[in-house]
């Protein structure tokens, strides 16, 4: 009868363990609660260390690099790519340079009083215009009062030229019609438009001439005295109207088209022919 008890108490005790484990293992609220708790304290993303230089900004003729201790810092620029000829730049101390680049390096050396300085007690270089340093003729009153119309002139060749290279896209339309027109007004409100992008506010500031005025400074000596006779108020902006009738154009040529002519032709303002 002992032997008896202690066989069953010893049965009692085996299928209580084992019931206790198959709850643990088996039962689905515990998995998920398990689950769960994992998932609220998820395993920390590992951080990538970022590079100091990517906060740091550095401006024209620098570059930006990392000390020792992994301080970002900018250094002028150590040299420029060797390129070919013909990209040579003039700057305002009328000195010219092989490129942009080069012309860049040596303001960022000049303005820190950097050795290697080509224009020493010069503390700021800039582009001038393009192409090599030359002597430049005074816009004489005769040829300015002729600028306006060699100006219409030469934005309608422009056009012809961008048409010719697939260059103006869907806006092959401005130039028929600027075909048609012998004022070439198309052609002269399509170019306010293409210069008038940053921002689009139906104003052309100095910053949005540029481009245009060291293209052609060494070419037309004319073109600074008319774009400074254009901003009739002095604020440094020129307006659709006040472009127009520096360029001769009569009031009902001066048409804003400008929406259209960035849906269509966006990326003119970059070309080299202009």
């Amino acid at each position: 009868m002992r032997l008896q008890f202690l066989v069953f108490t010893l049965g009692v005790l085996v299928t209580v363990q084992a019931n206790k484990a198959k709850t643990t293992s088996e039962d689905p609220r515990r998995s998920r609660k398990v689950a769960t708790t994992k998932a609220k304290n998820p395993p920390a993303p590992e951080v990538k260390e970022q590079n100091p230089c990517s906060r740091k900004k550095c401006y024209r003729g620098e570059t930006c690099q990392l000390t020792e201790n992994r301080e970002a810092e900018c250094v002028c620029y150590t040299r420029c790519a060797e390129i070919y000829a013909g990209l040579e730049v003039c700057s305002n101390n009328n000195m010219t340079y092989k490129s942009e680049c080069h012309l860049d390096l040596d303001h960022c050396l000049c303005s820190n009083n950097r050795q290697g300085c080509l224009s020493p007690g010069k503390r700021k270089i800039y582009l001038e215009y393009y192409g090599a340093c030359r002597e430049l003729r005074k816009c004489e009153p005769g040829a300015a009062a002729q600028f306006p119309d060699r100006m219409r002139q030469w934005l309608f060749v422009v056009m012809e030229e961008m048409a010719e290279r697939a260059s103006l896209g869907e806006y092959q339309a401005l130039l028929d019609e600027a075909m048609k027109d012998e004022s070439h007004a198309y052609a002269s409100v399509w170019k306010f438009c293409d210069l008038d992008v940053d921002p689009q506010d139906r104003k052309v500031t100095r910053k949005e001439l540029q481009f245009l005025t060291r293209s052609l400074k060494a070419m037309e000596h004319c073109l600074e005295p008319f774009l400074d006779g254009c901003d009739v108020n002095k604020d440094r902006e020129i307006t659709l109207v006040e472009w127009g009738k520096c360029l001769g154009l009569t009031n009902d040529k001066i048409k804003d088209k400008c929406l259209d002519i960035h849906k269509h032709a966006p990326k003119q303002r970059g070309s080299r022919s202009t």
